[in-house]
């Protein structure tokens, strides 16, 4: 957890504390990865952050071995499930920590008007605000720890495509496929599938098509957009491919805007503002004679799928060293109704974009024979 990059945001937006509630933030703040948090979100949890690098962790103590074997936080509260109340505790822990008349962040939209309420009324006297803020310009920047996770991930999830296509023939279905990729992916470290679309024929076109038994033709083209959880990080990658001899507008559709994609990714560098991507991408969709529907382009990733900030017009935030994105441009063939997708992941660094996929997509378009 960056201790030191938490207690500067804090003297910054003059927050004495912050509570984590959500799976999220408790993962990153805390260190441990609890996938309950995450499946069960009523079974609650709370994690207080002073601005002097002091944490207790309240969590339900089923996970209590799990937790204590993964974080760095010695003051550890586990509560037994229905006969203790998290909040109550949250509350207490409140008084004794003597933040009567400070500011605290919660988590607003995470909790709920009710749970807000409760803590509001807990009796602290202190000034609750939101710390929604707080949270995404931390977890914006990731550590290198989390760059090398994510990276293992993202090739991960690469060289699962990579293995799926290689074996894959028309008359497979969209099932079939789906199942050689999580089979692929959980082979390469995968600890659990985050979503899956594999689409073919009129199916590309839905954004986030559920494989069926539909089977790959030739002729058609076959969408992929995939994801899993890596010790609670997220991996997303999409790629494209023809079934059978690509015809001339699928070869062409798909080059362009693999080109486009590769001219976006090389102006992810520190000092650009978020914006500044959008609207270059904008053009060379333009300058190439494709027509531009996107809403966004890309987005950060990490301990969620989209994460701040993410990449459309009215984002101008500036990118800094060690922030991560995927670039995602989309493209829809409106005479053919056809839909080409090609996704990476990219760390900033100050000599510029790395790709931590491992390899783009092949700047021809991959032919399934």
């Amino acid at each position: 957890m960056q201790t030191e990059r938490a207690t500067a945001l804090m003297n910054e937006l003059d927050l004495d504390a912050v509570v984590a509630t959500s799976w999220d933030n408790l993962t990153h703040l805390s260190g441990a990865y609890v996938y309950t948090q995450r499946a069960i979100p009523t079974r609650r949890s709370a994690l207080l952050l002073t601005r002097d690098g002091e944490a207790t962790y309240i969590f339900c103590g089923i996970e209590d071995s799990l937790v204590r074997d993964q974080t760095w936080i010695k003051d550890l509260r586990g509560y037994h499930e229905f006969a203790e109340d998290p909040i109550d505790m949250l509350n207490s822990l409140l008084h004794e920590k003597n933040l009567g008349g400070k500011r605290i962040g919660l988590e607003r939209q995470f909790l709920g008007a009710d749970l807000v309420s409760r803590i509001e009324r807990g009796g602290s006297n202190a000034t609750y605000v939101d710390n929604f803020d707080f949270f995404k310009r931390l977890r914006v920047i990731k550590t290198p720890a989390e760059i090398a996770l994510m990276q293992k991930a993202a090739t991960a999830t690469r060289k699962a495509h990579d293995a799926t296509f290689a074996a894959a023939k028309p008359g497979d279905t969209e099932k079939e496929l789906a199942n050689n990729l999580l089979h692929h992916l959980f082979q390469l470290g995968a600890d659990e599938t985050a979503f899956i679309t594999v689409a073919t024929g009129s199916n590309t076109t839905r954004a986030h098509h559920l494989a069926d038994d539909t089977r790959i033709e030739p002729g058609q083209l076959v969408r992929t957009d995939m994801g899993g959880f890596f010790n609670g990080y997220f991996s997303d990658l999409g790629r494209t491919y023809a079934v059978g001899e690509p015809t001339r507008s699928q070869a062409e559709g798909y080059r362009k805007l693999r080109q486009l994609q590769e001219e976006v990714i090389s102006h992810v560098t520190v000092g650009r503002r978020v914006s500044e991507l959008f609207e270059i991408c904008q053009k060379a969709f333009a300058r190439e004679g494709l027509n531009f529907h996107m809403p966004h382009i890309g987005h950060s990733i990490g301990l969620e799928l989209h994460e701040w900030p993410v990449i459309h017009p009215a984002e101008h935030a500036v990118i800094e060293e060690n922030m991560i994105f995927n670039i995602e441009p989309v493209y829809v063939d409106e005479k053919t109704s056809e839909l080409f997708f090609v996704e990476d992941l990219v760390c900033v660094t100050k000599d510029g974009p790395r790709l931590l996929t491992g390899g783009l997509a092949p700047p021809e378009i991959p032919v399934i024979v």
